[in-house]
C-alpha cells in the first residue's frame, strides 16, 4: 500500500497593520473633533513663534476598537495642511502669518500607541508601536490641543482653514480612520492693547460748590490719555472698538455720567463725566471716537477728559470718586 502526503505551503503576509474593528454585532462612526478659536486676535507685541491661543477637543474611550495581526502595528497622525517655514511641526492654518501646532495626550494609555505630541513632518507624523500578537486594543480618552502659533511678521485677517485638518488613522494599507480634526475660528484684523500703565488715575482739582447752579453743570475739566499699541490689518470685516464700561449716575447713562463711588464724606448730586477726544459724552459700551487712532503696528493714545458733573437740584460738597474699565472689544 502506498502512502500518499501532499503538503501545501503558503504564503504568509508578515506585514504588520492594525486595524479599527469595533466587532461583528458593532459598529463605529470616526469622530470629528472640532478645534473652535472663535475670534483669534494677534497682540501687536506677538512676535514669530508666541502661542496665540489655544483649543481643546477630546475623543471618548472606546473598547476594543483596534485589531492587530500578528505581526504588531501600529496608528500614526497625519495632517491634510503643508508645514509652515517656520518649523515642521508647525502647519499652514489657512491665514498667512499664524499656524496651527497640534497635541494629542492619554490620560490612561500605557503602550503609547495613541500618543502624537507634537504632529511633525508633512501629511506623515505620529507614533508607530510595534504589537505582538492578535490584540484588541482600547481606545483611551484622548485630548486634543490645538495651539495657533504667530509664523510671521506679515500678517493677513481671515478664516481658519475649512474642512479636515487631520487624520489620526491605522497603519495598514488602507489607513483606516480613528478620528480626525477640523478648525473653527477666524484670525482679527485690527487689534491693539494698552502699552501705557493699565491703571490710570486722573486727579480731578478741587472746585467750589458754589459753581454748580444747575443740573448740567460742568467744572474742573481734566484731560488724559490712554497709549496703545495697535497692529492694523486691512480688512473691512474686522474694526477694533474701544468702550469704555462703568455703573453710570441714574439716568444720564448717555451724558457719559459715572456715579459717585465715595464711601466716606462722599459729595451729593455730583458725578464725573467722561469725554471722548471730540469733547462729546462717553455713554458705557458705546464705542468712543477713534479718529484720532493710527493703525498699523505703532503707538498711539486716545483722548479723554474728565470734569465734575451736577446731578441733581440740590448738590453738596464732600468727596467725588468713580471708576471706568477701559475695554478693547473686536465685534
Amino acid at each position: 500500500m502506498l502512502l500518499f502526503c501532499i503538503i501545501f505551503f503558503g504564503v504568509m503576509d508578515a506585514h504588520a497593520a492594525c486595524r479599527v474593528d469595533p466587532g461583528l454585532f458593532s459598529n463605529y462612526s470616526p469622530p470629528v473633533v472640532t478645534l473652535d478659536f472663535n475670534q483669534l486676535v494677534v497682540a501687536p507685541s506677538a512676535q514669530p513663534g508666541d502661542v496665540l491661543a489655544t483649543a481643546r477637543g477630546s475623543v471618548a474611550q472606546r473598547s476594543n476598537l483596534v485589531r492587530c495581526n500578528l505581526f504588531g502595528g501600529g496608528t500614526r497622525g497625519d495632517v491634510l495642511a503643508p508645514p509652515s517655514a517656520l518649523s515642521p511641526d508647525i502647519f499652514d492654518s489657512g491665514v498667512p502669518g499664524v499656524g496651527i501646532r497640534l497635541r494629542q495626550r492619554a490620560s490612561n494609555n500605557p503602550r503609547g500607541l495613541f500618543i502624537v505630541d507634537p504632529y511633525e513632518g508633512a501629511n506623515n507624523s505620529g507614533f508607530s508601536s510595534g504589537l505582538l500578537g492578535f490584540l484588541r486594543l482600547d481606545l483611551p480618552e484622548l485630548e486634543i490641543i490645538a495651539e495657533a502659533v504667530r509664523t510671521a511678521e506679515s500678517l493677513t485677517a481671515g478664516t481658519l482653514r475649512g474642512g479636515t485638518f487631520s487624520r489620526f488613522v491605522t497603519d495598514n494599507g488602507d489607513a483606516d480612520t480613528i478620528f480626525t480634526t477640523r478648525l473653527n475660528g477666524r484670525v482679527v484684523g485690527s487689534t491693539c492693547e494698552v502699552s501705557g500703565p493699565r491703571n490710570i488715575s486722573v486727579a480731578l482739582p478741587p472746585v467750589s460748590i458754589t459753581m454748580f447752579e444747575a443740573p448740567g453743570s460742568t467744572a474742573g475739566q481734566t484731560p488724559f490719555e490712554i497709549a496703545l499699541s495697535c497692529n492694523g490689518i486691512e480688512d473691512a470685516r474686522d474694526r477694533v472698538a474701544i468702550t469704555l464700561d462703568y455703573s453710570a449716575a441714574g439716568a444720564l447713562a448717555d451724558r457719559g455720567v459715572i456715579a459717585n463711588a465715595a464711601t466716606r464724606d462722599a459729595a451729593r448730586g455730583i458725578g464725573i463725566q467722561v469725554l471722548d477726544g471730540a469733547e462729546t459724552p462717553a455713554p458705557p459700551n458705546t464705542p468712543v471716537d477713534m479718529r484720532a487712532l493710527r493703525l498699523g503696528r505703532t503707538q498711539s493714545a486716545l483722548s479723554f477728559a474728565a470734569r465734575y458733573y451736577q446731578t441733581e437740584t440740590a448738590p453738596s460738597a464732600g468727596q467725588v470718586q468713580a471708576m471706568a474699565r477701559f475695554m478693547i472689544v473686536y465685534p
